[in-house]
Formats: structure tokens, C-alpha cells, sequence
């Protein structure tokens, strides 16, 4: 898919966060990795950077690969000159700092309903 301009804040911001929210549900029902938390940095207008906080038994496991294939293809088929999206996963372990992680600039958290329920 050819990339196309957007350059409207507005816009950016909900290509990332649907690109986001894709990966995420991709990840938890497609791969079966269970990402327990997803946040969105916004570096500039352009510019956004998505963590997902991944259970260790599963960001130890080989499917992980799967995920990170995955994100490079989002990232290959959407980043351009006006929109580029990075996505980063790290495991999640009692002593993870989650305001550390907002002050990082972290600020947007992806909310799932349907993946607290369980379904």
C-alpha cells in the first residue's frame, strides 16, 4: 500500500493509534502473545512510538517473532515523510515502573475492555 500524506496532527494521531490497536489485538488473539498494557508516545506531529508491555513467559517464547515480523510490515507499509511509527515491546515484571514509563512521555494508554473481560 502506497503511503499517503496526512498532515494533520489529527489524523497522525489516529493512524498510530489505530496502527496500534491493530498490533495489539493481533498479538493477544492471532499470536498469542498476551500484552497486558499498550501506551503511545507522540514525539512531534509526525512522529509516534507505541510500548507494549508483553507477559515474560510470552516475550520469552519464540512467537514473539511473529509479533516483531508483524510490526515491520506496518511499518513498511505505512511509514513515510509524513508519518512514521515505531513500536517497541519490553516484558512485564513486578518491579516495572509504569510512572517512569508516562514520564517518558508515554502519556496515551491503550484501554482494552474486551481484553480485560478475557474474551
Amino acid at each position: 500500500m502506497e503511503c499517503i500524506a496526512t498532515l494533520s496532527a489529527t489524523e497522525n494521531l489516529t493512524k498510530a493509534a489505530t496502527l496500534s490497536e491493530s498490533l495489539f489485538h493481533l498479538a493477544n488473539h492471532d499470536f498469542t502473545v498476551q500484552i497486558t498494557r499498550a501506551f503511545l508516545k507522540i514525539e512531534n506531529i509526525h512522529q509516534y512510538e507505541a510500548l507494549f508491555i508483553v507477559d515474560m513467559k510470552d516475550f520469552l517464547s519464540e512467537k514473539i517473532r511473529d509479533v516483531y515480523k508483524k510490526a515491520h510490515s506496518i511499518k513498511s507499509e505505512f511509514n513515510c515523510d509524513d508519518f512514521y511509527i515505531s513500536f517497541k515491546f519490553m516484558p512485564y515484571t513486578n518491579i516495572l515502573n509504569f510512572d517512569s514509563i508516562q514520564s517518558d512521555g508515554f502519556t496515551l494508554e491503550y484501554n482494552s475492555d474486551e481484553e480485560k473481560k478475557g474474551n
